[in-house]
């Protein structure tokens, strides 16, 4: 079903909730809170509204594409520029708006692409009458229909200028192939009547190779994740949006700092994630957590199995090795555990940095790969795991919402100087610990963690803390500096 602009509403009051907060669909999502859930990137759309009705209203045409991770926030933004755009009186007297699916399959050629776009101003603005007009066309052969079909959206048109809105591009033009995409070029060339507005999850050679037929066409914005403050600032406006009143207030605690700042570990300034896993942020008892980490966690594992779909058969053998080793590894320790060589595991490396899959960390010569998003081998872990509890997050977690008894732990071992890098030290660091019954699980990881912050504090060589997962890490990290 084409994504239709959803009515207009009066601002939701505190202790009222929000018809719907989407996880992954915000364009089923009012306007209004829609806007009132945006952060960080109200000066980035603005901007873009302000260009689209200038390029509306005057013969200069700037195109944009939005690049960034499923889940960044992209939709969000067309959603809400297609609001913006559409009540514009500008954009009403002079302009249309082509709304395209999220994911146009089936569109092989260009002739397909005007077809749909034609298909989509008609469910758009049923007033044109264009399907009784398109229906001739299907009586033509390809090249008579392709010909005839142009010259309808140019009649449609007649002086008004077009603004398309399309998401995931790398996959249109994927399916338009070199052809398709040389003839779509032309006629935008030819007949300066399109704006396009597009979304792709990573720059792909169809907009970045020289000989391609949309090099240097778009003014490109990478979409950035979100800092801690900007994941504050979203996670208030949420409970303000569902009407949770215990939220808002908890949100205002030390506790929920330190909650929050677990969440900004695992997300790793994803927004999509930050939605989801706001539920639980008050939750009191462990076993609560467990069970809205749990749910959490099978809620995004479709997501991340799509993720990895996207990609190779040797990148995925990269991405399952990272999910197994759990720290950063080099290089060569990854082509030695994949069976490719180091030449080629670079090459793949780089795409999947690129693709915001990994991130790289340099440490003296070397450098040190890992998954950007932890819950992404989380996910997969469960999936591996075929049901049984995911302790080891959970554990983790624990330690998280522990930070103060643990860096208490911190400070007495190495006030005494007794930590023993190799055994014996946990007795003495559980002591400080608030919570008597610690399990095994989470004992190794406290000793782990402590062990990686102790050793980096004394020698300040960062590769003590590579052995660690990222979240670990980042804990580490903390008990060493705050």
């Amino acid at each position: 079903m084409t994504k239709k602009n959803a009515p207009s509403v009066v601002p939701t009051p505190m202790t009222q909730k929000a018809l719907y907060l989407s996880h992954f669909t915000p364009s089923m999502m009012q306007p209004d809170t829609l806007q009132h859930m945006l952060v960080q990137r109200q000066p980035l759309i603005d901007a873009c509204c302000d260009d689209v009705v200038h390029s509306v209203t005057t013969r200069a045409k700037h195109h944009y594409l939005f690049v960034g991770p499923r889940g960044i926030g992209k939709t969000h933004l067309i959603s809400l520029l297609h609001h913006r755009l559409s009540t514009s009186k500008d954009i009403q007297e002079r302009g249309l708006i082509a709304w395209m699916r999220e994911e146009e399959w089936g569109v092989t050629s260009f002739f397909e692409l005007v077809l749909r776009i034609l298909r989509t101003l008609d469910q758009q603005v049923p007033a044109l009458g264009i399907a009784a007009r398109t229906a001739p066309l299907y009586e033509l052969t390809l090249k008579q229909a392709e010909s005839q079909g142009t010259s309808l959206l140019l009649e449609v048109l007649g002086n008004k200028t077009l603004v398309v809105l399309m998401e995931n591009l790398d996959d249109l033009f994927d399916q338009l192939g070199d052809a398709g995409q040389r003839q779509f070029r032309a006629f935008i060339q030819n007949h300066p009547q399109l704006v396009l507005v597009a979304t792709t999850p990573a720059l792909f050679a169809g907009v970045s190779l020289q000989k391609s037929p949309f090099y240097g066409f778009f003014d490109i914005q990478a979409l950035k994740e979100f800092s801690l403050e900007d994941v504050v600032d979203l996670l208030k406006k949420i409970a303000v949006e569902r009407g949770d009143n215990a939220l808002t207030e908890f949100m205002e605690t030390r506790e929920a700092r330190a909650r929050i700042r677990a969440v900004h570990h695992l997300a790793e300034g994803n927004p999509r994630i930050y939605v989801i896993l706001a539920q639980f942020l008050s939750r009191e008892a462990l076993d609560e957590l467990v069970q809205a980490v749990m749910h959490t966690l099978d809620e995004l594992t479709p997501y991340y199995q799509a993720r990895m779909k996207e990609l190779s058969g040797q990148q995925r053998k990269i991405v399952e090795y990272l999910v197994s080793y759990r720290g950063a590894a080099p290089v060569k320790q990854i082509a030695k555990a994949c069976f490719i060589t180091p030449q080629t595991c670079s090459g793949q490396l780089r795409q999947l940095r690129e693709k915001r899959y990994v991130h790289s960390i340099e440490a003296g010569r070397e450098s040190f790969y890992e998954l950007t998003e932890p819950l992404m081998r989380l996910c997969m872990e469960v999936k591996q795991q075929r049901g049984e509890p995911v302790g080891l997050l959970v554990e983790s977690l624990r330690i998280w919402y522990a930070e103060a008894e643990l860096r208490e732990g911190l400070d007495r071992a190495e006030g005494k100087r007794e930590v023993d890098e190799h055994h014996g030290s946990g007795e003495r660091i559980f002591d400080a610990l608030a919570e008597p019954a610690v399990s095994a699980e989470f004992e190794k990881i406290v000793l782990r963690v402590m062990q990686a912050a102790s050793a980096w504090k004394r020698t300040g060589d960062e590769k003590h803390l590579l052995v660690l997962p990222r979240e670990e890490r980042a804990l580490a990290v903390n008990l060493k500096t705050d």
